[in-house]
Formats: structure tokens, C-alpha cells, sequence
């Protein structure tokens, strides 16, 4: 799913974009806890989006931009707001490699 939505930050990409490329959590039967994107910053930055089944206030109309700087952190749970059946699995254990796209 973070591959799905970082696929479509490119410059002019809508937020929409996102928020619809991220269907896939609901689709699986799965919501959000925290936002899906927000910008990066000393604070917290637009765009902040949120998912179908857990929306912020309204999804931006302006485009993504080249130079933007934007974190991706869906944190997927269960509809009753658990991790998994047997609680919360640490990510804190698992190596991502860093992920930089050209495009933005």
C-alpha cells in the first residue's frame, strides 16, 4: 500500500490521488490510526491527508510540487483499532530500506 501511494507523487499529482491509491487498507478490511501523508517540517505541514475511513477536515485541491517533502505513514489496524488479533507487532524491528523518489 505505501508503494501504491508513493507511486502517485509526481509533480501536479492531486492529494485525492493518494487518498485513493491508499484504498487498498479499507479494501482489505483495515482502517488508520494516524494520517496517511502530511508534510514534512518543524511541525506539521500540509497537505495532511486522511484516509475514507478515517478523513481529516477536506483533501487539499492544490497539486504536489517538485521540491515537496512529505512523510507517508498509514499505520494500519484493525476496524476495532488493533495492530493484530495477538497486539501490536513492533516495526521497530523490521529494516526498510530508504525509499527516494526522483520525481518529487
Amino acid at each position: 500500500m505505501v508503494d501504491r501511494m508513493a507511486a502517485v507523487l509526481r509533480p501536479g499529482a492531486m492529494p485525492q490521488q493518494v487518498v485513493d491509491a491508499a484504498s487498498v487498507i479499507e479494501q482489505a478490511g483495515f482502517t488508520v490510526i494516524d494520517d496517511l501523508l502530511d508534510g514534512y517540517g518543524v511541525g506539521y505541514l500540509p497537505p495532511v491527508l486522511g484516509a475514507r475511513s478515517r478523513p481529516n477536515a477536506h483533501i487539499p485541491a492544490e497539486p504536489f510540487h517538485a521540491g515537496m517533502t512529505v512523510v507517508i505513514q498509514p499505520n494500519v489496524v484493525t476496524i476495532d483499532g488493533r495492530a493484530r488479533r495477538t497486539g501490536p507487532d513492533h516495526r521497530h524491528r523490521y529494516r526498510l530500506a530508504p525509499r527516494h523518489s526522483p520525481r518529487l
